[in-house]
């Protein structure tokens, strides 16, 4: 079992060497505290970083970049086209996991993020569908299209406001060698009838707390060469994973991932924020208090943030329900 003190340290660790530009590995416990903290470093979606500090030459790097290569050659290959006509921005985490594989190997990302404009939306889902992609669901026996019934319950289980998932499934095989075994599913990856599938799901977004997002969306992105479309700014970025950050944490929702790649962004790129856009979207967000609050949480909690404290607002009703719901996250261990 893990306790909240390994936890706790295992985090700092990974930000100590994200702030210094490093490869991010826990190197300062045994490996049986690393296994111990398996099942939480898993619900956080970060468990490669266990497995990587205690298999460093199995081969489990090249394996998660080649799933999120394989992952981001299916939408480029299937769906290029409509994506350029369609407007499609891609937003969150996936658009940068190469360009920060260098300071942070990108785990298993189970769902690919774009904006799609509303007008463009049902022709793109149309060819989404045309292409092979579908609303597929799954239970411990088998992969299903999902009802009309079942999305709407889907939907209504986030604060988010997107659409339910469309999924391509592709046969794989894995390396045999590798030091872990897909027996169920180890999303992306899913196993079925004794097959093994990689999932690749794309999950619209509208916008995240009102549709005025929408128009930050769309006004703070930029070319993504790779794909031949659009992805979200670095400040736009920055912005959304910090209102991601502060209503996930509220929501006891897992979060530390997101806190690992805001370190990530802020390290990797700091010199080229345009602070003045980013102090722009913060100042006119209609939660801005409260960003600034977490800003204010974030330098405090480790100098990885200390970028932030320029925007930091120390308000202390806010500041205080923010400091007690990350430590609730971080503390998180002592029941798994």
């Amino acid at each position: 079992m893990a306790t909240p003190n390994i936890l706790r340290t295992a985090v700092s660790n990974l930000l100590d060497t994200i702030a210094r530009r490093k490869e991010a590995r826990i190197d300062n416990l045994s490996e049986k505290q690393m296994l111990s903290l398996l099942p939480v470093l898993t619900a956080h979606k970060i468990e490669s970083l266990a497995l990587l500090s205690i298999f460093p030459n199995s081969g489990i790097r090249e394996f998660y970049l080649q799933t999120h290569l394989t992952q981001l050659n299916t939408v480029k290959w299937l769906l290029s086209a409509d994506m350029m006509y369609s407007g499609a921005i891609f937003l969150q985490g996936f658009p940068r996991c190469l360009e920060l594989s260098a300071m942070y190997t990108p785990g298993m990302r189970s769902d690919i993020d774009i904006y799609i404009p509303p007008e463009h939306l049902a022709n793109f889902q149309h060819a989404a569908l045309a292409a092979g992609f579908d609303y597929y669901g799954f239970d411990d026996t088998d992969i299903f299209v999902v009802n009309d019934a079942q999305r709407s319950a889907l939907l209504a289980e986030s604060w988010a406001n997107k659409e339910v998932t469309l999924t391509h499934l592709q046969e794989v095989t894995i390396p045999d060698a590798l030091p872990i075994e897909i027996a169920d599913c180890y999303l992306p990856y899913i196993r079925r009838h004794n097959k093994l599938y990689l999932m690749t799901a794309l999950e619209v977004h509208h916008f995240y707390l009102e549709p005025r997002d929408a128009s930050i969306i769309e006004h703070y992105s930029e070319m993504w060469p790779v794909m031949g479309a659009k992805r979200s700014s670095l400040e736009a970025l920055i912005y959304f994973n910090l209102i991601r950050l502060y209503k996930g944490i509220l929501h006891n929702e897992r979060r530390i991932r997101l806190l690992l790649d805001i370190a990530c962004l802020l390290a990797n790129r700091q010199e080229n924020i345009n602070t003045a856009s980013l102090q722009s979207l913060l100042n006119e967000s209609t939660v801005s208090s409260r960003l600034g609050a977490l800003c204010h949480v974030l330098q405090n909690f480790h100098p990885a943030f200390t970028y932030l404290q320029q925007f930091a607002s120390a308000t202390s009703v806010e500041t205080e329900l923010l400091t007690t719901a990350l430590g609730t996250m971080l503390n998180a261990g002592e029941d798994l």
